[in-house]
């Protein structure tokens, strides 16, 4: 099994699994990573950190939007 096929299998788990605004995110994050693999070997890991953020991190910024638009 290549990296692709694992990787959307585990993409598709998570979507089917739950639909929590975590498991968005990291289906999100999975699918950049996905599309990174097509990169260059050079390029790839430019690409990987395009977006190197936690859920929590993620959240804690969202949270913080929300409040100083209310």
């Amino acid at each position: 099994m290549n990296k692709e096929t694992y990787i959307s299998l585990l993409l598709s788990f998570l979507f089917l699994s739950s639909c929590s605004t975590q498991a968005w995110y990291s289906g999100s994050k999975a699918s950049h990573d996905i599309s990174c693999l097509k990169e260059s070997e050079s390029d790839y890991e430019a690409c990987i950190k395009e977006n190197p953020h936690s859920y929590n991190e993620y959240k804690q910024a969202r949270d913080e939007l929300k409040t100083t638009n209310e």
